[in-house]
């Protein structure tokens, strides 16, 4: 299982996301990824990276889900994992929140979850370059 909470400042603008994952190995032939989404969850801000600039909430819109199943199953890494389930939960901002950070958000967990050791922060911060990248 993995988790990451991200904020990037761009001057006066940011984007904001928190997604965690969690793989849980099964005798099953497939691998069944699933995203619980809901709309107007809980307010979180005070313990937010965005608060004083965002109403966080915990939850995931549809439209984050959708951008989170389209990244799990584009991504190479996903397939690593065998058959199972692949869980993700999480929270948006109502500002910073978008369909890139997210889909980045979803690469670093499945990255991380398929990691086979633990990782040093050069790596941590290789992964999280690697996707949230704009170029």
């Amino acid at each position: 299982m993995a988790a990451i909470e991200i904020f990037i400042p761009y001057g006066g603008r940011f984007s904001y996301g928190l997604l965690g994952g969690e793989f849980t190995p099964s005798d099953s032939k497939q691998l069944v990824v699933q995203v619980t989404s809901g709309e107007g969850g809980q307010i979180i801000t005070d313990w937010s990276l965005a608060r004083g600039l965002d109403v966080v909430r915990n939850g995931l819109p549809l439209w984050v889900a959708e951008e989170i199943l389209s990244a799990a199953s584009e991504n190479v890494e996903t397939q690593t994992l065998g058959p199972g389930c692949l869980r993700f939960i999480g929270a948006h901002g109502e500002i910073g929140s978008s369909r890139w950070v997210f889909r980045g958000l979803a690469n670093a967990v499945i990255s991380l979850i398929t990691m086979d050791s633990s990782l040093s922060e050069v790596e941590l911060w290789s992964i999280l370059r690697r996707h949230f990248s704009t170029s």
